[in-house]
């Protein structure tokens, strides 16, 4: 910022004036001149497709993620798990609460294992056998009497199938879309350098 005596005075100081600081000085120099010369992408250049498809990618995943009906399930889990004939429906929904945090922890760990696109597959792919799961059983459930033991089977299934989701959500849809967009500058970066 044009205060180059008052920087070298500082290094100096800092150095201790016995120090020989001008291969330091020419190093912090080459560093900012190499770190002013990025230029900043502009809005217009998002056309082009080295910006425009990371970028497009990463919101396709968000959208996805905000689509696959996760928010739906985790907003009426209490009233899902009544349905299925869960008696203590808030005890239920608290324990997919901590079931999500556990699988997003696993997931942590599985991305750099198994690879961003394979978790999203899995899990796309889960989430849809999962919520089929749901519906068949909640379907079979409106032709069965409340009174016989299809009933609360089909109940425990529904069950599982939610947390099935929840799981499969938590394992790839959940936190990849967040950790793409959050890559998306560095993509930039080494696209331009």
């Amino acid at each position: 910022m044009g205060m180059t005596e008052d920087f070298e005075t500082s290094l100096q100081v800092l150095r201790g004036f016995d120090a020989d600081i001008s291969i330091e000085v020419n190093e912090i120099k080459r560093s900012v001149a190499s770190t002013s010369k990025r230029t900043t992408i502009r809005f217009a250049e998002l056309k082009r497709r080295r910006y425009w498809f990371p970028l497009m990618i990463g919101i396709g995943l968000l959208m996805l993620q905000q689509l696959s009906g996760i928010n739906g399930v985790l907003f009426y889990s209490s009233t899902i798990f009544e349905a299925a004939g869960i008696s203590s429906s808030n005890v239920a929904t608290f324990g997919v609460g901590a079931i999500q945090v556990i699988a997003t922890g696993v997931a942590t760990w599985l991305v750099d294992k198994t690879g961003r696109r394979l978790l999203l597959i899995v899990s796309s792919s889960g989430m849809t056998f999962s919520l089929l799961i749901v519906a068949i059983a909640f379907y079979i459930k409106g032709f069965t009497s409340v009174d016989s033991s299809l009933y609360s089977i089909l109940g425990i299934i529904s069950v599982v199938g939610v947390v099935g989701m929840v799981i499969s959500f938590s394992l790839g849809l959940g936190p990849i879309p967040w950790l793409i967009m959050s890559e998306v500058p560095i993509v930039y970066y080494f696209v331009t350098f």
